[in-house]
């Protein structure tokens, strides 16, 4: 049994704490447990804090759990309240528990600390469950834009263009999560998984169920939108790497532009590096003459 704990603090925002307030956040900690239990071939216990606990959010943990196969992965839901990662380590710790920390090599976050294990390497590429598929009579796709981060959006007239670019191709567009126009595509994990397993493709932003898609398709079949002033997560250059298509019906992204995209998620990274190396030079004795 290996043992890991959710990170406490985010790792992008100083100060600010990780509660896994979103749906892709719980679907991405139990993809990571998940990688994880396949390469070692053992089973894995989640660990979460008392923010990461209440009611709502532990019923869609359990939701999402039931839909990986039995026996691989756990969740220990803990009412501690920590302050930062060290706080709960330490509770871990004095239960008895050999807990592991996590973070990611490929693409750090700007407070991460790389202690314990280093997650990136397990999920390239992330292992796909094996999901009963919707029964559809046509080709389809299925799609979301809906975020509620504002600076992954894409406007209403941007969105109805690359979708008719699809429906052109043949293929019928089936919306999930908040714009899904049929109820159990809003509500049922268990639903919209049949519904994506089966898909051709699934497009849409950065959001909930882009980590969703990576569980039941092959990432060449994600296509992920966005744009060079949009926000970037680890998890979008992460897919890209693993073989998602970005932009395939929108506007284009230079390498030029990629690469300052990336420039800019890794500039308070860079900025600290260069603070360092001034300071260090003022506090290095000149030499005599």
């Amino acid at each position: 049994m290996i043992h890991i704990m959710s990170p406490v603090l985010s790792t992008r925002s100083p100060g600010t704490q990780f509660t896994a307030q979103g749906l892709g956040d719980r679907v991405h900690l139990l993809t990571v447990a998940w990688c994880i239990s396949k390469a070692s071939q053992l089973s894995v216990t989640l660990h979460l804090h008392g923010k990461q606990s209440i009611e709502r959010k532990k019923k869609s943990f359990v939701e999402i759990l039931e839909l990986f196969p039995k026996g691989h992965l756990f969740l220990a839901f803990h009412h501690l309240e920590p302050l930062d990662d060290i706080e709960f380590e330490n509770y871990l710790t004095n239960l008895g528990i050999d807990i592991n920390r996590i973070f990611y090599g490929d693409y750090p976050g700007w407070n991460e600390k790389s202690i314990g294990i280093d997650v990136s390497p397990y999920l390239c590429p992330i292992p796909l469950l094996k999901l009963e598929k919707h029964d559809h009579d046509r080709k389809y796709i299925t799609s979301q834009w809906d975020t509620t981060g504002e600076k992954r959006r894409f406007g209403q007239q941007e969105v109805k263009e690359i979708i008719s670019r699809y429906r052109s191709q043949g293929y019928d567009v089936i919306a999930v999560g908040g714009e899904a126009q049929e109820d159990k595509y809003k509500k049922s994990l268990f639903e919209i998984a049949k519904l994506m397993s089966g898909a051709d493709l699934h497009i849409g932003v950065d959001s909930g169920f882009s980590h969703f898609a990576q569980l039941v398709l092959p990432a060449s079949k994600i296509h992920i939108y966005s744009k060079p002033g949009n926000f970037w997560s680890h998890h979008l250059f992460r897919g890209l790497d693993n073989g998602m298509c970005l932009n395939v019906n929108f506007k284009k992204i230079s390498k030029f532009s990629l690469f300052l995209v990336k420039l800019r998620y890794d500039s308070p990274k860079l900025l600290r590096i260069v603070h360092k190396i001034r300071l260090s030079s003022k506090q290095t004795p000149g030499r005599v003459k």
